[in-house]
């Protein structure tokens, strides 16, 4: 099935788990994770925020509307997602991969 690569996930895990994932945490961030899934997948993208008011109001307006005292810190992410299904199970819904193995 797909799956993260095991680099970016301990990646994502040291570099903004306990900063940003904790519940204790002080910082505020938003984390946009821009998700290469490989051959016939198309790009997603994730948003994490540490408060849900950065994903009602984006940080630039929330930044402008609070006069600079609301601003997340805004990261960007690029993670890799593998396929390792032998199966081919994705054909029944991926016009595509299904043509290719006609």
């Amino acid at each position: 099935g797909l799956r993260l690569r095991g680099k970016d996930a301990q990646r994502l895990m040291t570099e903004y788990g306990t900063k940003y994932g904790n519940s204790d945490s002080e910082e505020e961030g938003y984390i946009i994770i821009d998700v290469n899934a490989g051959a016939y997948r198309r790009r997603e993208r994730f948003i994490y925020a540490t408060h849900a008011a950065f994903l009602i109001l984006p940080p630039p307006h929330m930044l402008f509307l609070s006069v600079g005292m609301l601003a997340p810190k805004v990261i960007r992410e690029d993670v890799y997602f593998f396929d390792n299904d032998c199966l081919l199970s994705e054909r029944d819904w991926n016009g595509t991969v299904y043509n290719m193995t006609i």
